[in-house]
């Protein structure tokens, strides 16, 4: 996304995200493929402590992909806005 907002880029193309919900590890797998075909994409993950493995993320992003945050505290928090847990 980063670099979509700040680069130029051909009038055709595609941006590719994915949510990391579970299974980091296969998200691995997925981005090693990426990086080995040339495409870079952004990996968004969750907080759960059985996703948020911070030596695949930093794997993933020395690829060359982004990384971002999952956000769904609002939805964990059932719509709540004064139960928010601050990250």
């Amino acid at each position: 996304m980063t670099e979509y907002i700040c680069n130029q880029h051909p009038e055709r193309f595609v941006l590719l995200r994915h949510d990391v919900d579970r299974m980091p590890g296969r998200a691995l797998a997925t981005a090693q493929i990426e990086h080995e075909l040339g495409i870079k994409a952004t990996y968004y993950f969750r907080t759960s402590e059985n996703v948020f493995k911070p030596d695949i993320i930093r794997q993933i992003r020395d690829m060359g992909h982004e990384i971002g945050y999952h956000y769904e505290t609002l939805s964990e928090a059932k719509g709540d806005k004064k139960s928010l847990r601050a990250f």
